[in-house]
């Protein structure tokens, strides 16, 4: 089992003026925030995949109505 050397005498260091200046912009942190966790979406019709998807969907609606008509 390893040791860990723990210092507890050494209280953490605040951050300078200028760090904690630059984080009181909360309406820049909050829209910073909502970019990294929100995904772009594209629209539907934009997207290769589901373009794809789409048109196999209508060939095979196109196809079920000609021989529905028979």
């Amino acid at each position: 089992m390893k040791k860990y050397k723990l210092n507890k005498d050494k209280k953490p260091g605040l951050p300078s003026k200028e760090a904690m200046a630059k984080q009181k912009d909360f309406g820049k942190l909050f829209h910073d925030y909502e970019n990294f966790t929100k995904r772009p979406k594209k629209p539907i019709y934009k997207d290769p995949k589901y373009f794809f998807f789409l048109l196999v969907i209508v060939a095979v609606v196109y196809l079920i109505s000609e021989f529905a008509q028979k």
